[in-house]
């Protein structure tokens, strides 16, 4: 496909306050921060990037929601500093487990006297059970001794007792939760399943193990205390994809980690919990306990519900990418027969982005204008076939109305598993989408105020920029580059939703899209292509347009002399002004209006009104695209892309020779007689910078010829005096010396 155990305690040492993850996708260091090292939840990002993230915005206006808390690393990152959050959790037991943790404002007095009377009651009678370990669930006779065994039952049927539903008696069951794992022999995978025929080295006696944790949730506590007097944060059992718990237009920040479609059992992973607790009996008990409330992310799952695939195929939300699903999935239909687990990976993919396309639009919902969403998310490659995941994810975003769909791999994944079957390097990373309500007409209910000729034309103009920024975003990530463009990464711009860039003289131009090396949603990078985007229902003023983006793109271009220069035109331009463009070097991509016309009859949108037609016409035409749906808004996206499949793919093929482009040698001419290739221009200036010296002494000379050759055939020449001069030309041509 193109594209492409920790120790749970420790008595000798604080728990660091301090500790910062470079990792925004991994959850391991949160094992080292306060409240969250409580429970290990094999699921979730740092909670050290979800500050950085909440810390560049306005906190008193913050409406935080996590649709896939889990065991609550946003809501409890939020806490930290006083934002309000909201997360909610399909998983029973993982609910119980977050709302627990966010009790750690309580009073640390009643959570010590309340865990101190069920561990000494406990103390007292472990030994005095009708009930034998041969008797117990078969995982726990699996998994502890019977020393271990009769002491946690102590302390099981201690709390339960004494259980009055108060904060103390709820942080007391999630002090005994925490310990489960601890106390077994068993051996737990990195992915948290439990492991019977594997012994660990050391096992923690059950009382000395509830006395460290005691001792540790209490210097958490107070930790937290003294950064935020109580709790902001509320966690709620409910569903991502029916989020019937939130009012419309109610969050403006989405910070979560889905399910990602890679087969991992969330019920199982607190299997060993669930059964010391007596929720459940057996692995078959799982479906009914937890699995069934689930987005269908592992084939146990699609199993057990008794799925098909044709059935499941049917479904409208998959539409946006349907034409790239429906072939992996019958592709795994066929390969799991050649497997001896033949697992139905096929119905899990289908089911999971059903699942998760009805997530994004109760998201879209919920959600204000002007919300930005961050899913931490990773693709996968069942039985080898790789799924790209993250992409998948933001067509289905737009889809939902969602717009500025941008993502940023973090890391890479899987790379010490030696026995994987594919070829593909899995990824893991940020995918970032906005909701901007101007840019899809399908979902914006637009009164009649303004002027009528200004919002028909931006529509359209938005239509565009929907249509463009996808494609766009894929090239620059192909090429391991960053695509910024309106309305992303605003707080680190100053809150402007504008691209901007200055030239040399430091004149600020606002762009369309820029391909940035280096760059990221939260770092600017070094630019390499500028291009602009415009539309023009009529010829006039087209001339000046011209002029305005030659004026911006050419002085750009002096100032980063590598960079791609580029302009998409829609509409009617004269011919005139298409010319004075190219001949001073911008790739132009001209779309006739005609073109647009015809895209937009087929769904009754009449865009050849005349220049003096009534704002009546053009109020029913807005009113008219106002009524599309996202399936409507799909479909002229698509037609749109038919139309100008031939001309867009020779811009883009200009485009990607010069992103692609690389040195095939250095030639300098000291005009003393001496030439010099060099395949490098490092090599060149180190040469320059080293040697020059010694030349001087026994030469003078007054000139350099320095001439660059690329593999595109472009060539790039300068005639200098000085050496500093030469080696400043030379210098800023660096980024761009080897192939990808």
């Amino acid at each position: 496909m193109p594209l492409q155990q920790l120790k749970l305690f420790n008595a000798a040492e604080p728990a660091s306050k301090t500790d910062k993850s470079n990792n925004d996708s991994t959850f391991v260091d949160n094992m080292r921060l306060p409240i969250h090292r409580w429970y290990r939840y094999s699921a979730g990002f740092s909670a050290e990037w979800v500050k950085t993230v909440l810390q560049k915005r306005d906190l008193a206006s913050l409406k935080v929601l996590d649709p896939f808390g889990g065991s609550a690393t946003t809501l409890l990152a939020a806490d930290e500093i006083g934002a309000s959050s909201i997360g909610v959790e399909a998983h029973p037991f993982v609910t119980r487990i977050a709302q627990a943790k966010l009790l750690w404002d309580s009073p640390i007095a009643s959570f010590d006297e309340f865990l101190s009377s069920v561990t000494t009651k406990a103390v007292g009678y472990s030994k005095q059970f009708n009930i034998q370990l041969s008797e117990a669930p078969a995982l726990l006779q699996k998994t502890y001794s019977e020393d271990a065994f009769y002491k946690l039952e102590a302390l099981r049927l201690s709390w339960e007792e004494m259980a009055d539903k108060s904060p103390a008696s709820e942080l007391a069951w999630l002090a005994i939760t925490t310990i489960v794992r601890a106390c077994s022999y068993a051996g737990t995978a990195p992915w948290q399943y439990v492991l019977p025929n594997k012994r660990k080295s050391k096992v923690i006696d059950p009382f000395d193990a509830i006395r460290s944790q005691k001792k540790m949730m209490r210097e958490d506590m107070a930790y937290l205390q003294t950064m935020s007097q109580q709790s902001v944060a509320r966690m709620l059992l409910g569903d991502a994809r029916n989020l019937h718990v939130l009012e419309n237009n109610s969050v403006n920040l989405v910070i979560t980690s889905p399910p990602y479609p890679n087969n991992y059992d969330y019920a199982d992973a607190t299997r060993l919990e669930m059964t010391f607790w007596r929720e459940i009996d057996s692995w078959g008990d799982l479906q009914q306990a937890a699995r069934q409330y689930l987005v269908r992310s592992c084939t146990q799952h699609v199993s057990a519900e008794r799925l098909q695939l044709d059935q499941l195929l049917l479904d409208p939300n998959l539409t946006p990418i349907i034409d790239e699903l429906e072939p992996i999935c019958r592709e795994l239909e066929e390969e799991r027969f050649l497997h001896g687990g033949k697992k139905q990976y096929h119905l899990m993919v289908a089911a999971y982005f059903t699942d998760m396309a009805k997530v994004w639009h109760e998201l879209y919902r919920v959600s204000m204008d002007g919300a930005d969403l961050c899913f931490v998310i990773g693709d996968s490659a069942p039985y080898g076939i790789y799924l790209p995941a993250a992409r998948w994810h933001g067509e289905l975003a737009r889809s939902a109305g969602f717009n500025s769909v941008s993502f940023h791999k973090t890391r890479d994944r899987n790379v010490k598993w030696k026995n994987r079957t594919h070829t593909v390097l899995l990824s893991e990373g940020e995918l970032w989408v906005s909701k901007r309500n101007n840019i899809i007409g399908g979902s914006i209910s637009m009164s009649r105020v303004g002027s009528a000729t200004h919002k028909l034309g931006q529509m359209v103009g938005n239509f565009f920029e929907s249509y463009f920024e996808e494609s766009l975003r894929a090239i620059a990530e192909q090429h391991n580059l960053y695509c910024d463009c309106k309305g992303l990464r605003s707080a680190l711009r100053g809150n402007r939703t504008k691209v901007t860039w200055q030239d040399k003289n430091g004149t600020p131009h606002d762009l369309d899209y820029v391909f940035e090396r280096g760059g990221s949603f939260s770092i600017q990078g070094s630019p390499i292509a500028f291009i602009e985007l415009a539309w023009r229902r009529y010829t006039k003023h087209s001339r000046n347009k011209a002029g305005e983006i030659e004026g911006a793109l050419l002085h750009l271009g002096e100032t980063f002399p590598e960079a791609f220069l580029g302009a998409i035109l829609a509409g009617e331009w004269s011919q005139g002004s298409l010319q004075q463009l190219n001949v001073h070097g911008v790739k132009v991509l001209y779309i006739p209006f005609e073109e647009i016309a015809q895209t937009f009859d087929a769904k009754g949108i009449n865009l050849r009104y005349d220049e003096k037609s009534t704002d009546a016409i053009k109020w029913e035409i807005i009113e008219t695209w106002e009524q599309l749906s996202t399936t409507d808004m799909g479909d002229l996206q698509r037609e749109f892309g038919r139309r100008i499949s031939e001309q867009y793919r020779g811009f883009l093929a200009q485009l990607e020779k010069m992103l692609a482009r690389h040195v095939l040698s250095v030639r300098v001419l000291h005009l003393y007689g001496e030439e010099v290739v060099y395949n490098s221009i490092e090599a060149a200036i180190s040469e320059l910078e080293q040697k020059h010296s010694m030349v001087v002494e026994r030469l003078s000379f007054v000139k350099y010829e320095v001439q660059i050759r690329y593999s595109n055939g472009d060539r790039i020449e300068g005639i200098f005096n000085e050496s500093g001069d030469t080696i400043e030309f030379l210098k800023r041509h660096l980024y761009r010396t080897t192939p990808e």
